[in-house]
């Protein structure tokens, strides 16, 4: 039984924050990967993500620092480049394996509408844990 109310407990917790984005769900309920590319996206109730992204822990306050000044930088997670680049998209994603396991990924952007020095190309370079290894213009996409 108290394996069961265990299991019972991790379903109701992962499914409080299943949701994709949209104004009308409450920040709480939304996956935060979402929630950073609603952020990036400059979504109307930004205040409220910032604060639950805040509380989640998916951008710490040094992160935020570089997301207001929208500059990438080698040590960020994901999420905070999404807070910045998510409004352009990614233009290309090539992984990078060694004995089938994910070792980096390489992820093209294409960021006119960004605000950022590094763009109109920006290629940015992941860890297997999600966090910038490197991160520069790109000439083209390969």
């Amino acid at each position: 039984m108290k394996n069961y109310l265990l299991l019972f407990g991790a379903v109701l917790a992962s499914g409080c924050a299943s949701a994709d984005y949209t104004p009308n769900t409450p920040v709480s309920r939304v996956r935060t990967a979402s929630l950073c590319a609603a952020y990036g996206m400059r979504a109307p109730d930004g205040d409220k993500i910032r604060e639950e992204l805040s509380s989640r822990n998916a951008i710490n306050a040094e992160e935020w620092v570089h997301v207001e000044r929208r500059e990438i930088t080698v040590g960020m997670r994901e999420c905070a480049v999404q807070a910045i680049v998510s409004v352009a998209g990614a233009a290309k994603y090539v992984s990078h394996k060694s004995g089938g396991e994910l070792v980096s990924r390489d992820v093209y952007y294409r960021c006119n509408d960004v605000g950022s020095s590094q763009c109109p190309l920006l290629k940015i370079t992941y860890d297997k844990d999600g966090v910038v290894t490197s991160v520069g213009s790109a000439p083209n996409v390969p």
